[in-house]
């Protein structure tokens, strides 16, 4: 019987991780790549990779994503090099050696601008950061690809997605492991957000994940947005969060005094829907909450470890 394979560059993030293990369930074989174990920026050994493997699916969920970017901490060739040009040597090398291999390329919401209507895939990129400027133009080399080589290059545009694989840098996982530290007694100070009121377009990220899959395995490659259409604001998302817990988040959060913005990004996923047959799974609510449960149960299976 035959089994598929797949690549994963950027297989040690959030999203990599997910992806591995729903590839793995589907009884597939998966390479997984990361800065640890392969350099994407060697031309020459992504030939031989793909060419050794001729892999059924290539996945780059890779990214160079600073909350620095604007400050001298920036580094501009690395963005570049991440979210741009391993993306164009991984495209080359398909359509050098394994024309039938099916590209996915994760891009991001900050293609666009914020907006007060949804973002449907018609609507203009006005990236605001070169983060997403980086994101239009791989988006533009796998339209390039696609149209002038016929190679599978398809793209997801991905909106906000948590799992307990979040990195301590996120604002969803800092209030989270804020609400369980306190529960467990291990903190005291107070969590300082900027703008409670501010509003995200928030999705549970194994429903993202069967969404990459599901555009991968798609009858045609095309570009698909990837979001809830739901806005739900930071407040809210504390205010479950600590509830979990039977904790009262106006005790434990303290609002910056600064500069509130009203803006935000909205995503209409009706296309991916009608397309892939895709929905999510679970609610708001049910996620934040699952959220908290989680990194509940990695704090105590740590603690208990120590003291073992």
């Amino acid at each position: 019987m035959y089994k598929k394979n797949a690549i994963i560059i950027g297989s040690s993030g959030q999203d990599g991780q997910l992806l591995e293990n729903y590839l793995k369930n589907l009884k597939y074989e998966v390479i997984g790549i990361n800065k640890n174990n392969f350099n994407i920026f060697e031309k020459k050994k992504i030939d031989k990779l793909v060419r050794d493997l001729q892999p059924d699916e290539i996945y780059f969920l890779a990214a160079y994503h600073s909350s620095s970017e604007g400050t001298s901490n920036f580094n501009v060739e690395l963005n570049y090099k991440v979210n741009y040009l391993s993306a164009v040597f991984f495209l080359d090398s398909i359509k050098r050696y394994s024309t039938h291999s099916r590209f996915f390329f994760a891009s991001s919401s900050f293609i666009f601008k914020t907006s007060k209507i949804s973002i449907n895939e018609k609507t203009e990129y006005s990236p605001s950061s070169l983060y997403g400027l980086a994101k239009v133009a791989s988006m533009n080399a796998c339209k390039f690809y696609r149209e002038k080589y016929k190679i599978f290059a398809c793209v997801g545009i991905l909106f906000n997605h948590e799992s307990k694989y979040r990195k301590n840098d996120f604002l969803s996982k800092k209030i989270v492991e804020a609400a369980v530290e306190i529960y467990l007694k291990e903190r005291k100070k107070k969590l300082h957000i900027n703008n409670l009121q501010a509003k995200v377009d928030w999705g549970f990220a194994p429903d993202y994940i069967d969404a990459i899959y599901k555009i991968t395995n798609a009858k045609g490659p095309s570009d698909f947005i990837v979001a809830t259409g739901k806005l739900n604001t930071v407040k809210k998302f504390a205010k479950i969060a600590f509830s979990y817990l039977d904790l009262d988040f106006t005790k434990y959060i303290e609002e910056e005094k600064k500069p509130k913005y009203d803006n935000f990004r909205v995503g209409d996923s009706s296309y991916l829907k009608k397309t892939c047959n895709w929905n999510t799974s679970i609610s708001f609510q049910e996620m934040v909450e699952k959220l908290v449960s989680d990194e509940l149960e990695s704090k105590i299976i740590n603690s208990y470890k120590k003291s073992s």
